[in-house]
């Protein structure tokens, strides 16, 4: 009774062994690593779906199963029964052939199951990717410590990760659609920016500093490199800036370099004090000469003495202020040659007798845009430590060239930026250095000298300053054979920065209402100054103090007022902002014996008309006077 009930149900038992096996494997394998599918909005089973994509496979598999059973029935009709032999072993044989057959077809759509994904499966699968790598973009962006901001074409921003909240106080609500600007502290030039979107709407990268304002009003230095992001086709759609604050790396920085300053300015004030000494030779004994001769013509020549003597003393003063302040990188289009010739007369100061120096200049070399200030220093550093290292003497040669560097020669020294640069090479005839020194020389802090004769930040000084300018640091050197240094600046096509100085002023008479008001408390000073003026036709008051000062004020009316920055009680920038409380259109000078005073450069420019230096001439004086109160309206 068991085989016939078999039999009687031979084919949909197969059948439902063969889909039974086949979606129980299915849905293992599947389930395991895709356990749904979402499709028009209804979730079901992997099998489910494989079994949706391969509708003609399974038809051709329940085909098969029904051939065979077609088959079995005829021979069992037509040879089987007459020949007499008996069902039950017929129908075990067929029930068999089944089973194989069915486990044939299982095994079919198994293997079939194993080929790879296709069409939409392998669409679905790289959606999925590609959602997982989003995602775990956003949360690098979301997570990183560099401020990062997207915007349109136009700048309008669209994204900011949460450190930009955290660093310049601005939530993303409060900046989305508007333009970076907002962080704009003004320390940077109309012609910066407009180098800025040069730079970006030609497609390229540009990489930076900027000096911005937080929400809060404080100031902060920040390094930011902005790309265009394209599409598919190459289109800018939008740019994303990356952005790190730099702010206390900029302070160190300035730290180092200033240290440095002052180990050089050490060095400098012995021989500075020997050229004074001289020039206070020079005054001494021309003025006593000058005042106990009864001929003019003698009289006049000594003088003359003693004022190109003040003069030159006044240079060698000037140029030390101005290589030892304290102040933020100028850049400015210069001429290298220049520079190299201004900073010759230093050098003469540090430079033993027994080292010679040789300059060997290009006469057509390219300008550069770098801060002249710490041009000088990389010079300096590079001629002391040259010094240093020829203790019996030796050449010290500076020479300037123009070189092109291309893609593969940039390669060789050290990753530099194809293009055209402006190069000078300092050689010396020293002891050279060996490979381990050679590896460590710009790190900050390290020397091969005793202790006390260097703070070994001299190499890595010029290192900064030359890298902060773009340009690129290389040397050549072997134990006992001397060392070359190349500096490298790039070539820069704008015109020469004009040098700042008070123009000229044509001879003018004098208006009788221009009265002037001279405020110093060095006695000596006042009244040359008030005389030089008075010998020019001005009306003249002198003052001794900023009280005395702001009463003469009072009733003398000033059309401008000369103060020295540094006074006791009231300085001279506090006593020119209660004077034009009190009269707006007042003109006023004032005059330090530091140059470039760190007052001055914190005062409003409407404050103040001019700055003058000490010493200056009285032509100086005289003439920037007139200027002023020529212009007076």
């Amino acid at each position: 009774m068991i085989c016939p009930l078999i039999v009687s149900m031979r084919t949909p038992l197969v059948l439902s062994m063969a889909a039974t096996a086949a979606r129980a494997d299915l849905d293992e394998k599947f389930h395991k690593s895709y356990p749904v599918v979402v499709r028009n909005g209804v979730v079901r089973p992997r099998w489910l779906e494989f079994a949706a994509n391969h509708k003609a496979l399974i038809l051709v598999a329940t085909g098969w199963l029904g051939v065979c059973a077609a088959g079995l029935e005829l021979i069992e009709r037509l040879v089987w029964r007459p020949l007499g032999y008996p069902a039950l072993v017929f129908d075990l044989i067929e029930s068999v052939c089944f089973v194989v057959a069915a486990s044939a077809v299982a095994l079919f759509l198994l293997r079939s199951s194993k080929r790879p994904n296709t069409g939409a499966e392998n669409l679905l699968d790289e959606v999925q990717r590609n959602a997982q790598q989003v995602l775990l973009l956003a949360r690098a962006v979301e997570s990183t410590s560099d401020s990062i901001v997207i915007t349109d074409l136009s700048g309008s921003i669209e994204y900011v990760n949460p450190h930009f909240e955290k660093l310049t106080g601005y939530t993303r609500a409060e900046v989305y659609g508007k333009n970076p600007r907002v962080l704009q502290s003004g320390r940077q030039s109309k012609e910066f920016y407009a180098e800025l979107w040069r730079t970006l709407k030609s497609g390229g990268v540009w990489k930076g500093r900027f000096i911005n304002r937080r929400k809060d009003g404080t100031l902060y230095t920040e390094e930011a490199t902005i790309a265009p992001v394209h599409d598919a086709q190459g289109i800018p759609q939008k740019y994303v800036a990356v952005k790190r604050d730099v702010t206390r790396l900029e302070e160190l920085e300035s730290q180092l370099r200033q240290a440095q300053k002052m180990e050089a300015v050490g060095q400098l004030a012995g021989g500075i004090a020997h050229d004074l000494n001289n020039v206070l030779q020079v005054v001494t004994l021309a003025s006593h000469l000058a005042l106990t001769s009864n001929d003019p013509e003698f009289k006049d020549a000594r003088i003359k003495e003693t004022v190109d003597a003040a003069q030159k003393g006044a240079a060698v003063i000037r140029q030390l202020l101005a290589f030892s302040r304290r102040q933020l990188m100028r850049l400015e289009v210069l001429s290298l040659n220049e520079v190299i010739l201004d900073t010759v007369k230093l050098l003469n100061h540090l430079l033993r007798e027994d080292i010679k120096l040789r300059l060997d200049l290009d006469p057509t070399l390219g300008n550069i845009k770098a801060d002249p200030v710490q041009i000088t220093q990389v010079i300096l550093n590079l001629a002391l430590n040259s010094r240093d290292a020829m203790p019996e003497g030796g050449l010290l040669e500076i020479s300037t060239e123009n070189v092109e560097v291309t893609a593969e020669s940039g390669a060789v020294s050290g990753q530099v930026s194809p293009g055209s640069y402006v190069r000078m090479i300092v050689r010396d005839t020293g002891a050279g250095m060996d490979e381990v020194t050679q590896s460590r020389i710009f790190e900050p802090f390290f020397t091969t000298k005793e202790m006390g004769k260097g703070t070994g930040l001299g190499l890595s000084t010029v290192y900064g300053i030359v890298t902060q300018s773009g340009g690129f640091v290389n040397f050549e050197s072997a134990a006992d054979a001397g060392t070359t240094f190349f500096i490298g600046f790039p070539r820069s096509q704008q015109p020469l920065t004009p040098p700042q100085k008070v123009n000229g002023a044509e001879t003018v008479s004098i208006p009788e209402s221009c009265s002037v008001l001279v405020v110093e408390d060095e006695e000596m000073v006042r009244n040359s100054i008030a005389e030089a003026l008075r010998r020019k036709g001005f009306r003249v008051h002198a003052s001794a103090s900023s009280q005395e000062a702001c009463e003469a004020a009072i009733t003398m009316k000033p059309s401008l007022v000369i103060a020295d920055v540094v006074m006791a009680g009231m300085k001279g920038p506090e006593l020119i902002e209660q004077l034009k409380m009190h009269n707006p259109s007042i003109r006023t000078i004032l005059i330090s014996g530091y140059d470039d005073d760190e007052q001055m450069r914190s005062r409003p420019e409407s404050d103040v008309s001019l700055f003058i230096s000490k010493p200056f001439s009285m032509n100086e004086l005289v003439e920037s006077a007139m200027r002023l109160c020529k212009v007076r309206r």
